[in-house]
Parts: C-alpha cells; structure tokens; sequence
C-alpha cells in the first residue's frame, strides 16, 4: 500500500527483517510506530533511533512496551484477517510473553496492572508513578 514512499535501503540499514510476511520483531516495531514493516512511512529525512537502556529495569520495561505494541497491533490486524492463522498464533505468544513479563516486572519493581499487584496490601497507590521515577 505505502510501499513507494518506503526508502528500502534505509530500513534495511535498521532492521533484520526475519519473516516473508512483513512482521517486525516487537522492539523494530516500537522503534518506528508500526509492527507492519509493509505500512512504515518514514517521516522525510527521520532515521530511527535504536530504543535502549543502561539498567535492567529500564531494558524490562522496554521489552514491556514493545510486547504492548506487537499485541495491539496484532489485534488490529486480525479484527481485518482473522483467518491469518500465523499471526493469531503470534499474537497468543507476545500476550504469553506480555503477561510473564509485567508479572516480572511487577514483582521485582512497580506494579503496571492492578491485576498484578503483588504485595500483601493494596500497594497500587503508594509507589511513584512513572513520570515521577528517574532512574528508568
């Protein structure tokens, strides 16, 4: 569809495109917005950067939001093709993935879902929210 306006060469330069079908890996697809390799437009001259961390809480959430990236736009795909039996089948695999790791996440850190509010108590409310954290 947009495949004209993609620069081939500069994506290639960023991504490791592993999959005849056009799916990025969840961490190439947050790093442009888009888990459809076919559907990236690049904004004139903008080069993604690579998302990284220097902590490993910081590495966590970032696998974290790319999962939630990948899920949502799974989702979206299959609301059109819900025949595509291999993206269902990655779909159930990144909302594994996705749950394993904000449970990790969770356990180890702040809770990101009330549903995995581990503590005794009801802690939701007593650590820092995110915008108020430095350190990730």
């Amino acid at each position: 569809m947009y495949k004209e306006y993609i620069d081939e060469f500069l994506l290639k330069d960023y991504f490791n495109l592993k999959k005849d079908n056009g799916i990025l890996i969840p961490i190439e697809g947050l790093t442009i917005g888009n888990l459809f390799y076919d559907l990236y437009s690049p904004y004139k001259n903008y080069k993604p950067r690579e998302l990284k961390s220097d902590s490993q809480k910081g590495c966590l959430l970032l696998k974290i939001q790319s999962l939630c990236l990948a899920v949502n736009d799974l989702n979206l795909y299959l609301d059109i093709y819900p025949e595509d039996q291999e993206a269902f089948h990655l779909f159930k695999n990144y909302i594994s993935e996705l749950e394993n790791l904000t449970k990790t996440y969770s356990e180890n850190y702040d809770v990101l879902d009330l549903r995995h509010d581990v503590g005794q108590n009801f802690t939701w409310h007593k650590k820092p929210w995110t915008w108020e954290v430095k350190d990730v």
